[in-house]
């Protein structure tokens, strides 16, 4: 009797344990399913962020991991290797198509750069699967390094000088141990390590360009030290138990600074000391979010207490620690993220706006696949398309936030940053959203984001195809300055 009674009360108590998590979680998951259409992309990001007790799950999961000595993580997501550093499996591969296009990108810009007469070195960051450095397992193939490798082949073949950290990894005269170069649970570099990577590209710039840059901005004797436990992005999956934690380290100045950042894509001015002004005030959670301006795809630093040395930073977040010390022995650092270019063609606007001695292309395998120079290919797109009629078939509603009332002329602040425009695009003869909307303003084309809420066409039209058919842009004032028109084209 007593095991019949057990063999009801396990699939009850199981099932009631499912109903209770389930309920838990209805509410986060309601609002992408109640229309009865399911976006599977958006709701597997909502399940991964927002399920119930997450962390405690994934604390559990990543126990019974090390419990069984196994090292794969997820559906081949992320893997542990035999020193215990986790590798992401999902994202780090990079093909050589992607690598073909950068290549190509960077010839663009060495040709742009020579007819300015500016110096250009390309510094490459390693991948964690350096060769004879930090291997992946046996058994786990990734072909980033090798990639790679055949990038900066074709980097030098054309007449481009790089650095490459990973050969200064396995031969330096002062080498530094992979448990210094990485972290365990994160994909970005030690605080440690971009301070040790930064003395290579100052000697660099100091021998090659008309650069003179103090090499003690990298000696961490200048600096009082903070260490913070961390846990980085690689764990998510697989909680506390499965990896040791990290240590990230924070450098504060011990001398006198004075800086100034000007992000004008999020409106941001900073003045102040060092750590006022390039440090985010900590973050607890993910202490890489400290440095500069994560998601800004281009910003300035300016250094009071320097009269030369004007660099322009190409890089994504792999070297922000790096540069956040390059400044404290510049002028002037421009930084730019082709990450977040969203069609501009930024890399010309930075180049109008001053007078570099050095431009650095920091790289890893996040900026293959990111168009340096986006406008051209954007136009290339754009030729066999029709330009949809601005009366019948789009609207811009409003400008840097004020409503255009559908007029005509519309009066533009030149002297704000960035003209923030913003309306619905779409095809109202066939009844359709648009494929892609993208502004012409003279030369210059952008491609805006699309697919953003629109009710009132949707409920005006009656139409549920026009649910999603709002746009938004951000275009730097210098192009309309630059390249002034009556005119501009949707489409």
């Amino acid at each position: 009797f007593a095991g019949k009674i057990i063999d009801w009360i396990l699939p009850v108590g199981f099932s009631m344990i499912i109903l209770v998590i389930g309920s838990l979680n209805f509410k986060p998951f309601y609002h992408q399913v109640k229309d009865g259409k399911v976006d599977k992309e958006a709701l597997e990001s909502t399940y991964k962020s927002e399920f119930y007790a997450k962390d405690s799950f994934s604390d559990l999961y990543g126990l019974s991991l090390d419990i069984l000595n196994k090292k794969m993580v997820g559906n081949f997501e992320y893997v542990k290797d035999d020193s215990g550093f986790m590798h992401s499996i999902a994202s780090a591969s990079c093909s050589e198509e992607d690598a073909e296009q950068f290549l190509g990108d960077m010839v663009s810009l060495k040709e742009e750069l020579e007819q300015r007469g500016i110096p250009m070195v390309y510094v490459q960051i390693p991948s964690r699967e350096l060769k004879g450095y930090s291997d992946y397992p046996s058994g786990v193939f990734n072909k980033t390094a090798s990639v790679i490798e055949q990038l900066i082949k074709g980097l030098n073949e054309v007449g481009i000088d790089t650095l490459d950290i990973g050969e200064y990894c396995l031969n330096a005269e002062e080498p530094i141990q992979k448990e210094q170069f990485f972290f365990k649970t994160d994909i970005h570099l030690t605080t440690d390590a971009e301070m040790w990577a930064g003395k290579y590209v100052v000697e660099y710039l100091n021998e090659n360009t008309t650069c003179e840059i103090n090499k003690d901005i990298f000696d961490v004797g200048q600096y009082r030290k903070e260490s913070h436990r961390f846990r980085g992005n690689l764990v998510k999956e697989s909680g506390r138990y499965f990896s040791k934690d990290d240590t990230f380290e924070v450098y504060y100045p011990n001398f006198a600074t004075s800086m100034v950042l000007d992000n004008g894509v999020q409106g941001v001015k900073k003045e102040g000391e060092f750590a006022d002004v390039l440090m985010n005030g900590g973050y607890r959670k993910y202490w890489v979010l400290n440095y500069l301006q994560w998601g800004s795809p281009y910003y300035k630093i300016t250094n009071k207490n320097q009269e030369r040395n004007n660099v322009l930073m190409i890089m994504d977040s792999m070297c922000m620690r790096m540069v956040s010390y390059l400044a404290i022995g510049c002028h002037k650092v421009t930084v730019l993220d082709p990450r977040y270019f969203n069609g501009i063609d930024l890399i010309n606007v930075a180049l109008e706006s001053e007078v570099y001695d050095a431009v650095v292309v920091c790289h890893t395998s996040t900026l293959l696949g990111k168009n340096f120079f986006p406008e051209q290919m954007e136009w290339n797109k754009l030729l066999g398309m029709k330009s949809i009629d601005g009366v019948n078939m789009c609207s811009l509603d409003y400008c840097n936030g004020v409503w255009t009332e559908n007029s005509n002329i519309i009066n533009i602040d030149i002297t704000q940053p960035y003209i923030e425009m913003s309306g619905w695009a779409a095809d109202l003869q066939e009844g359709l959203a648009a494929e892609d909307v993208y502004i012409a303003i003279g030369s210059h084309v952008i491609k805006c984001e699309y697919g953003i809420e629109s009710r009132s066409l949707r409920d005006f039209f009656s139409n549920d195809n026009f649910g999603k058919c709002g746009f938004r842009v951000k275009i730097p004032t210098e192009l309309i300055v630059e390249d002034y028109t009556e005119n501009f084209q949707i489409w």
